[in-house]
C-alpha cells in the first residue's frame, strides 16, 4: 500500500481502519455477477471539468454499467426494461483509487426530455432528473436512506437506553450519492445529511455546463466511510481501498419528462436500478443486496489503442505491416 501520509496531513483526526486485512477476502459473499473496477493512479485522475470522457477511455477504461442492466423499477409493477433511445441511456464508468482512497466514476447521461435543476434549488426537490451512486466498501450492510440527523440523534440521545446505539448504528450505513444536474452549471455531488462531505477534501465533482445534443456529462470522487457521523469528520471512519477488495456498489436514478399539473409529481417520474446478480429486484436503499464490485489493481487494466492505429491494427491482423 502507498503511504498515507498525505491523506493523515489532510485529515488529522479521521480514523483509518478497515474489516478485511488487505489480500483478505471482503465480509460479502461473491454472488451472481461480479462488477469489475480498475484502479487509476493519482497521476492519472481525469480532468473533471473538461465536459467529457475522453481521459477515461484513454486510460484503457470502458463502461462498467450501460442502461442495458438496469430495470425501471417504479411505478412499473413488477419492474420492466423501459431503458433505453429516445428515453433514458448512458454510459457509467467507475474507476477506483487507493491512497488517497476514492470512488470515482464518469456518467454521460442521455435523455430526450430534460428537468434540470435551477441554480439554488434544494438537491432533492420532486421533479427533477438526477442520478444515484451508492457504495458500501466494508459490506457491511444498512439502509442507505436512512442516515441519522443531527435532530434526530439528539433526540434519540434523550433516551439513554437507545440513543447512543441509534447514533453509533446509523453511521455504519453505507453512502448514497445523488448527482445533480443543474441549469447553466457543471453537475454536483450531494450526500443526504452530509452536507460537510460535500466539499474538498471529501469529495469533487463536474461535468458540462448542461446537455448537448440531450447529453450530459457527470464525473466526480468521493471518499467512501465506514462510518460517517452527521456532525462532521472528526469521528468518521475512512474506508480502505486494496487490490482484490470486494465492495457492495449500487447506480440508479429518476427521469421526469413533461410535468403534469393536474398529477402529483411523484407520479410522474420513472425510477430505475441495477439489475445484477442477487439485486434482481433490488430496493435501493438495502446496501446487502447491491451487486458486488471487485477492485483490481492497474496494472490489469486494458491497454489503450489510440483510434488512430485501428487502421494499423487491422492491417497487422491481415499479415499486413
Amino acid at each position: 500500500m502507498r503511504s498515507m501520509g498525505w491523506w493523515y496531513a489532510m485529515v488529522g483526526t479521521v480514523v483509518f481502519v478497515t474489516a478485511n486485512a488487505p489480500g483478505q477476502p471482503a465480509a460479502a459473499e461473491p454472488r451472481g455477477d461480479i462488477l469489475r473496477i480498475y484502479e487509476m493512479l493519482p497521476e492519472e485522475a481525469p480532468n473533471l471539468h473538461d465536459g467529457g470522457l475522453t481521459d477515461w477511455q484513454r486510460l484503457g477504461f470502458s463502461p462498467t454499467l450501460t442502461e442495458s442492466r438496469f430495470l425501471a423499477t417504479y411505478p412499473a409493477d413488477p419492474p420492466v426494461g423501459l431503458l433505453g433511445p429516445p428515453d433514458v441511456w448512458f454510459s457509467l464508468y467507475f474507476g477506483w483509487m487507493e491512497d488517497p482512497p476514492r470512488l470515482y466514476f464518469g456518467l454521460q447521461l442521455c435523455d430526450d426530455t430534460w428537468q434540470l435543476y435551477e441554480d439554488g434549488e434544494a438537491p432533492l426537490v420532486e421533479g427533477k432528473d438526477r442520478f444515484v451512486v451508492g457504495i458500501d466498501a466494508d459490506a457491511s450492510g444498512g439502509n442507505a436512506w436512512e442516515a441519522v440527523t443531527m435532530e434526530g440523534c439528539r433526540d434519540k440521545q434523550r433516551d439513554p437506553e437507545t440513543g447512543q446505539q441509534y447514533c453509533a448504528s446509523d453511521s455504519r450505513q453505507a453512502q448514497w450519492w445523488y448527482c445533480i444536474p443543474r441549469t447553466g452549471r457543471e453537475p454536483e455531488l450531494y450526500q443526504i445529511e452530509r452536507a460537510w462531505a460535500t466539499a474538498l477534501p471529501w469529495s469533487e465533482s463536474g461535468g458540462s455546463l448542461g446537455p448537448h445534443n440531450g447529453c450530459l456529462v457527470m464525473e466526480g470522487w468521493f471518499v467512501p466511510f465506514d462510518h460517517s457521523y452527521y456532525e462532521g469528520p472528526q469521528r468518521s471512519v475512512v474506508s480502505v481501498l486494496y487490490p482484490g477488495q470486494t465492495i457492495l456498489l449500487y447506480a440508479g436514478g429518476e427521469d421526469f419528462d413533461e410535468m403534469q399539473t393536474d398529477t402529483p409529481v411523484y407520479d410522474q417520474g420513472m425510477w430505475y436500478d441495477v439489475q445484477i446478480g442477487a439485486c434482481a429486484h433490488c430496493p435501493a436503499f438495502d446496501s446487502t443486496r447491491w451487486p458486488q464490485a471487485v477492485l483490481l489493481p492497474a496494472s490489469t487494466r486494458p491497454t489503450f489503442v489510440p483510434s488512430e492505429s485501428w487502421g494499423r491494427v487491422k492491417s497487422r491482423s491481415r499479415g499486413g505491416p
